[in-house]
Order: C-alpha cells, then structure tokens, then sequence
C-alpha cells in the first residue's frame, strides 16, 4: 500500500513541477513571442518554444524528485537549481541562443547577424536570480505541504489550488524576467512596425507635419511604396547596451535595413545589394531564394 500511495504522491508533485515550468515560460517566452509576431518579426517563438520544454522539463523533475527524496532541505535546493536555470535562459535564449537559431533557419542571412555581449550582464543575472529565485524558492517550500493537501482533498478543488498556486508564483517570475532584456528587443521592434504601418495606411494623403514627426515618416520616405507591402523584420544586429537595434526588413523580395534608437526609429534604408544578390523574380509576383554560390551562378 505504502508503494502506490507514494507513487501518487510522487506524481502529484510532477504536475506541480511542470505547470510551474510550463507557466514561466508562457510568460518570460511566450507572452513576448505572441507580440513579436503581432510586429511581423520573423521567427517569434525561437526563444518561446526551446524555452517550454526545457522549463516545463526541468520543472516536472524539479517536483517529482522532491517528493521523491522528501526533505525539505533538498526541494529547496532543487528549486533553487530551477531559477539558476531559469535565469541562463533569460540571459542566453535573446542573445546567443536567438544568434544561433537564426543562423540555422535562415543559414543565407548568416553573416548579417551580429550579436555582441551586453553590458552589466552581471547585474541582469542578479536581478534575474532575485526576481525568479525568490518565486522558486516559495514553491519549494510549500510543495510537500501543497501536495499533502491535495491528497488528502476530496475533488479537484485540492488539484485546482496547488497548481494555481504553482501558476501565480512562477507567472509572476516570467513576467518579472521578461522585463530583463525580452523588453528591450521587443518595444523597438513594435515602434518599427508602428511607424511602417502607419506609412502604409496613411501612403499618398497628407498628413499633419506633427504628427508625421511623431510617428517618424521621414524615416521611412525613401521607402516610397514599398511600405504597402507586407514585410517581415529579422533583428540582426545591436550594440552592447541595447540603445540602437538593426533591423533586416523584408518587403516581399524587396530589403531594407533599419535603424532604432531607444525605441524610436532613424533610419530605413533600401539594401539593393541584397535584394539583387539573393532573390529573383519567378513570374508569379513573387521572390524566391537563391544561392549565388551553386554551379547555376558562377
């Protein structure tokens, strides 16, 4: 009898462990990933989908070895171990982690992308462990009490209050560390967006000179029409304190390169050089890829 009832139990903290891990990365990763790709940014969920399944992974064996090994001392360790991981993928997953996935799915705009370390990486880790840490180490030390209740509750209502538990801790974590650095890459992606959406609806009337200064249309002037076109932006490049963002502009074939500073774009440029080199036209009012490198294009 002993045996079930602490597989049971062991279980139990599973599910604990992996709505825990499955809701941070929802709201560190996925809440940023859903307004990425409302922005028209090319692959939205390179950092959201690596991110679920390590967290809710390392979330699910977090809660069941702590029943499991049923000390106190060791589930708060472990939880611990959970936000030092937690913390690397807020810190890695924006910066190395998005370099690397992009050069993967896109392996002909590998070049272009150029991701530098960030300054004070020190004091984002600390923060980091502060704000997600803390989050962890609540829900270590009330796992056993948690999942001893849910036990011993007649219903789903001890189910429901475990995990909401589980939720409200670890989804206040993830929007805590998504104000790391997601924020940063977000807010000048969307103001970049903004101001070509507002090209595009407001292309060939006239628009009063304040508000075309405030939402930046000199910036996109040499654009012309290519503004009413879809595009798809690709972030390549940034300094080191996160002020100036480059920006890979794709408007169906056609490219541009833009500049933001602090949120507010400077500067759209046509890269006719690109343009040219990777796409031709098939005939069907569309662009497709090509490696110049082939036999095809000596």
């Amino acid at each position: 009898m002993a045996a079930p009832f602490a597989r049971k139990k062991q279980r139990i903290g599973f599910f604990y462990g992996l709505v825990a891990g499955a809701v941070l990365s929802m709201t560190a990763w996925g809440v940023d990933a859903v307004q990425l790709a409302s922005a028209h940014v090319a692959f939205p969920f390179t950092k959201f989908l690596p991110a679920l399944f390590i967290c809710a992974l390392a979330g699910s064996i977090v809660g069941w070895l702590s029943i499991r090994i049923g000390h106190w001392l060791a589930s708060i360790i472990l939880w611990i171990l959970l936000a030092v991981l937690a913390v690397w993928l807020v810190l890695w997953l924006p910066v190395n982690g998005s370099a690397q996935i992009l050069r993967w799915l896109n392996p002909n705009l590998a070049h272009w992308i150029e991701y530098p370390p960030i300054d004070g990486l020190g004091q984002f880790r600390v923060i980091g462990l502060i704000v997600i840490g803390i989050p962890c180490l609540l829900c270590g030390i009330m796992e056993n009490n948690l999942v001893d209740q849910t036990l011993s509750a007649q219903g789903v209502g001890g189910w429901i209050a475990m995990l909401l538990v589980a939720a409200l801790l670890l989804g206040a974590a993830g929007f805590a560390a998504d104000e790391l650095l997601n924020r940063h890459f977000r807010e000048s992606a969307q103001a970049l967006n903004q101001t070509l959406a507002f090209a595009a609806e407001n292309q060939g009337k006239v628009v009063e000179k304040t508000l075309a200064r405030r939402m930046r249309l000199s910036v996109v002037k040499q654009l012309g029409n290519l503004v009413t076109n879809p595009h798809e932006m690709i972030l390549i490049a940034y300094d080191s304190t996160l002020g100036q963002m480059d920006y890979l502009v794709d408007f169906r074939g056609t490219w541009a390169r833009c500049k933001v500073i602090y949120a507010q774009p400077t500067q759209c440029n046509l890269m006719e050089e690109l343009t040219q080199k990777y796409y031709i036209s098939d005939g069907k009012d569309r662009f497709v890829w090509i490696n110049l490198t082939s036999p095809l294009f000596p």
